[in-house]
């Protein structure tokens, strides 16, 4: 039987593995963006502590403009001993040296104390007010004060004054800018939000890699001093939110401008690297961060996604069996509704929805057969012969033909060939080489043969079916009549 239809369909095994194909691919895809989401998260966790401890900075040194401004009444100089040191020409207190002070900081200045610094110093406890305020936020961090009128610089930390002699010659107006990169940069910073960042340096008193937040102090439009406050690099570490498992299978490192090593936020095994993604922070742009996903990382997402992917596979292989067999019951029914039982041929149900499918300028050629002499069998041999006689003309007609053909059983000894993009000559010698095939060659083991007779038309373009399967018909009378003569 020839098919009309040569629709390919995917079998189940063959769609799972596409299915899963995609979900893999899928899976690498979002694995990815969740890591590149994660380290998102982080960035936003460094971004808000930044503004945090800007928006400090910005505090601290209102406060202290509006300290100036009110000019409160000078404190004793009992209560803020500033000494001076002819040896090495600073000024300086600290609570490590003065046991009996009352303040929390350490300052340190250069040269014989201005009288104007010892009328202000009432500056410094209004200072630790301030820091006291800040620090249970700001944890670790230092904050400092730097005045440039008189060289001093005021820390909330507290050292040892032979660790920061020698940052008494470095107190001048580029002290902090010069660490910050171009004059441009620092003077955007600042109108974006209120204070600059520097790059990383080693701080001369803690010795350790630090990044500063520097709000200047303008007063009576001069620039007196800078209100700051010191991150140590390590405090970047108790930011780090990201999930445990990106910390075991992924690499992930802040490189500070001006430090000479990264900082290893999550250090687990990656082998090479497969997937990179580097950002830039578009805060103050300090550093950039670098995420190296390993596939060991990619596959223990999908472990943990693997019960999803079956379910999602069941899912699929369901829907598409349902629509398998519901598309096969149709095409059974289908098959039924246009094939003959007994031979396994198209019936003519076929012939109109054939031809609705075929272009209107294809070329058709019908040859009919008929079974001479068919009676006699079936009363003779009876009609399991007589079927058997029918199927030898159906098979010989089906298995000689292209698959593009139509083989047709019109009913009882009745046969049918359409051919489609066929010439005439090529149809009239087909016909005589079918009926030789068929008469010739035994339908049962008792060596029975059967005779048939033909005839054969080709239809015109604008040509109803039905008139040339007439005068198709009226050559196969004409053929019966004179047995097996052409006209």
């Amino acid at each position: 039987m020839k098919n009309i239809h040569n629709t390919k369909y995917l079998s189940v095994l063959k769609l799972n593995a596409f299915a899963l194909f995609i979900l893999l691919i899928a899976n690498g895809y979002n694995t990815w963006k969740d890591a590149s989401n994660d380290v998102d998260l982080f960035l936003d966790n460094v971004k808000k502590s930044l503004l945090l401890t800007g928006k400090r900075a910005i505090e601290n040194k209102d406060i202290l403009l509006n300290t100036l401004s009110s000019q409160p009444d000078t404190f004793d100089n009992d209560v803020v001993p500033i000494e001076y040191d002819k040896e090495t020409d600073i000024y300086r207190f600290s609570r490590s040296s003065d046991r009996g002070l009352l303040l929390n900081g350490t300052l340190i200045g250069s040269g014989y104390p201005h009288r104007e610094l010892l009328d202000e110093n009432f500056i410094f406890p209004y200072l630790d007010k301030i820091w006291s305020r800040s620090t249970p936020l700001l944890l670790s961090n230092d904050q400092f004060y730097i005045n440039y009128q008189y060289k001093y610089s005021y820390s909330m930390a507290d050292s040892d004054y032979d660790q920061i002699n020698n940052r008494i010659a470095d107190i001048t107006p580029s002290l902090y800018t010069s660490r910050a990169g171009t004059k441009e940069r620092v003077s955007q910073q600042i109108s974006q939000y209120g204070f600059y960042v520097t790059n990383s340096y080693k701080d001369g008193v803690n010795k350790q890699e630090v990044i500063s937040v520097i709000s200047p102090v303008e007063f009576n439009d001069e620039h007196i001093g800078d209100m700051g406050i010191d991150i140590p690099l390590d405090y970047f570490y108790s930011l780090n939110n990201l999930p445990e498992l990106l910390k075991k299978y992924a690499s992930v490192t802040i490189q500070f401008s001006s430090s000479e090593y990264p900082l290893q936020v999550a250090n687990g095994s990656v082998n090479r690297d497969i997937l990179t993604l580097s950002k830039t922070f578009n805060i103050l742009d300090i550093a950039d961060i670098k995420l190296t996903v390993s596939p060991t990382y990619f596959m223990h997402r999908l472990l943990e996604r693997s019960l999803i992917f079956i379910l999602m596979l069941i899912v699929i292989s369901g829907a598409y069996l349902y629509i398998e067999m519901h598309r096969r019951k149709q095409s059974f029914l289908h098959a039924q509704a246009v094939t003959d039982e007994l031979t396994g041929l198209y019936n003519r149900r076929i012939i109109d929805q054939a031809l609705s499918e075929r272009p209107k300028e294809d070329s058709v050629t019908i040859i009919l057969f008929d079974a001479d002499k068919f009676k006699p069998i079936n009363d003779t041999y009876g009609h399991d012969v007589g079927d058997q006689a029918l199927k030898h003309i159906a098979n010989t007609l089906n298995n000689n033909t292209r698959d593009t053909d139509l083989c047709i059983r019109l009913g009882g000894d009745e046969f049918c060939v359409v051919f489609f993009k066929a010439s005439f000559d090529m149809t009239r010698q087909l016909a005589v080489k079918l009926k030789n095939k068929i008469e010739e060659t035994p339908f049962n083991e008792d060596g029975l043969t059967i005779k048939v007779s033909y005839g054969y038309s080709e239809k015109s373009p604008d040509e109803g079916f039905d008139s040339a399967f007439k005068r198709a018909d009226v050559s196969l009378y004409n053929n019966k009549k004179e047995r097996n003569k052409v006209f």
